[in-house]
C-alpha cells in the first residue's frame, strides 16, 4: 500500500485517500505520511493474519501480478496520449 500511495503521489493528486478493508493500527498510522486520509473498515486490537478476515484469500501468482502491472502501465500510457 505504501508503494501504491507513493506512486500515486507522483501524479500530484489534489487529495489522496487510502482505503482498505482491514489493517493494523500502527501500519495505518505510517500510511498517513503518504495519504491525506486513511480509512479502514476494521482495525483489530491483535491483528494476526489478514486472511482470517476473508472467506476466500487466494494467493496471486507472479504471472498474475505481472499481467496486472503490465495492464496498468498500458492504461497509463493510453491516458497520457
Amino acid at each position: 500500500m505504501q508503494a501504491a500511495l507513493w506512486a500515486s503521489l507522483q501524479e500530484k493528486p489534489k487529495r489522496l485517500i487510502a482505503a482498505i478493508p482491514v489493517g493494523a493500527k500502527g501500519s495505518l498510522e505510517l500510511l498517513l505520511d503518504y495519504a491525506d486520509e486513511v480509512l479502514a473498515l476494521r482495525v483489530p486490537e491483535d491483528l494476526g493474519a489478514i486472511s482470517q478476515f476473508y472467506e476466500h484469500f487466494d494467493q496471486t501468482s507472479d504471472e498474475e501480478a505481472l499481467a496486472i502491472l503490465q495492464a496498468a502501465a498500458k492504461a497509463r500510457e493510453n491516458l497520457h496520449k
